[in-house]
């Protein structure tokens, strides 16, 4: 699972990368003002998403104390860039994809 959209949060490396290794998964925390910076999905980035619609989580980092005084207007924003997307892009985004990524690390009999 690579963090924050990657090192370098550019759709078209993020493409390759995707396209080159098929078990990386990626998460968004803390890349929202990247991706929707006026609070709308940038073009570009609705496009990866949706060329890779099993490959994205939506997330929240809380890397410092400071972070959870923050935690409702960065949910608040998640939701405002994500409600325009369809179905079932939208759920994947949202949660689908997390539960599929970590049922696979679940002990089977």
């Amino acid at each position: 699972l690579w963090a924050h959209l990657g090192t370098e949060p550019v759709p078209a490396k993020l493409d390759a990368m995707l396209a080159r290794h098929p078990n990386l998964w990626v998460d968004t925390s803390v890349r929202d003002a990247r991706i929707a910076p006026v609070g709308a999905l940038l073009p570009e980035w609705r496009a990866l998403f949706a060329r890779h619609p099993d490959r994205f989580l939506v997330a929240v980092d809380t890397f410092s104390v400071n972070r959870w005084q923050q935690y409702e207007q960065v949910v608040a924003e998640i939701r405002r860039w994500v409600a325009p997307l369809p179905e079932p892009l939208k759920s994947n985004l949202l949660y689908d994809n997390a539960a599929r990524l970590f049922d696979r690390f679940q002990p089977r009999p």
